[in-house]
């Protein structure tokens, strides 16, 4: 069956799925993602071990934006506990600049 006569699934997603190489929904069942982020082991933010990607659950405290030489826009997010903090950085993404408010508790992936 076509990748197409899946709900949600019109023209324009099936054109991108394409591109992929994912053409019925059997393709689909066999595309893996790139990697596997292990969101299960959760950790304190003085547990996490430096270039490892860990989940760590928190408080925010601090997000900022800031653009590089290059012109690429920066987001920088600091999360912490009573037992320590982590801090992160990545190219900017809308989701996590407008959840990330100062002192909200979050659960992210850093590394």
């Amino acid at each position: 069956m076509s990748i197409r006569y899946v709900k949600g699934v019109g023209p324009a997603k099936a054109s991108l799925f394409e591109k992929i190489g994912v053409k019925t929904v059997s393709d689909l069942f066999y595309y893996l993602p790139r990697r596997y982020e292990d969101r299960t082991n959760v950790v304190k933010p003085s547990e996490a071990e430096p270039g490892r990607a860990q989940a760590v659950k928190g408080k925010v405290l601090k997000c900022s934006l800031f653009r590089a030489r290059t012109g690429t826009t920066i987001f920088e997010l600091s999360v912490g506990d009573d037992s320590g903090r982590v801090f992160g950085s990545g190219i900017i993404n809308r989701f996590w600049v407008s959840y990330s408010r100062w002192g909200r508790k979050l659960l992210s992936m850093v590394k």
